[in-house]
């Protein structure tokens, strides 16, 4: 079950950097929490249920253009599925090139996204689901 847990992490990926979101709503559950909280920005928040996602999307998109996020590794750790993240984007009113990196840690069940946590570091993310540095073993 975790490797199809790894591939609707892929998809959703794929279906963010597309914003193909209506088209791939099966692959979110109606009840999904995406939660910034722990991201260290001053607005850093959770979101809830499709709405809530969709209006994240459209909070950063105010500011950003051409936003694109990667997933550089990702960790099978069974129940969860951990990502480390390359985010970039322009801003459009500067024209500037932003980069950051930071760590989602997934959970999926029935095929469906049901929980995204956004950690600063990939240490605090392996912590959160209870692995070191050692147990993590990357699946991309």
């Amino acid at each position: 079950m975790s490797q199809e847990n790894v591939e609707v992490v892929r998809k959703l990926f794929e279906v963010y950097n597309e914003r193909s979101f209506v088209e791939n709503q099966d692959l979110i559950d109606p009840a999904m929490v995406w939660d910034m909280s722990r991201a260290g920005l001053p607005d850093a928040t959770a979101y809830t249920g499709p709405s809530g996602f969709l209006q994240f999307v459209e909070a950063w998109e105010e500011g950003i253009t051409q936003e694109r996020m990667e997933a550089e590794e990702i960790v099978d750790s069974g129940e969860w599925v951990v990502v480390m993240v390359s985010h970039h984007g322009q801003g459009k009113a500067s024209g500037i090139e932003v980069g950051q990196h930071f760590a989602m840690v997934w959970t999926v069940r029935g095929g469906r996204a049901t929980r995204m946590e956004l950690y600063p570091t990939r240490e605090e993310a392996l912590e959160a689901v209870g692995l070191s540095e050692q147990d993590a073993h990357a699946d991309s």
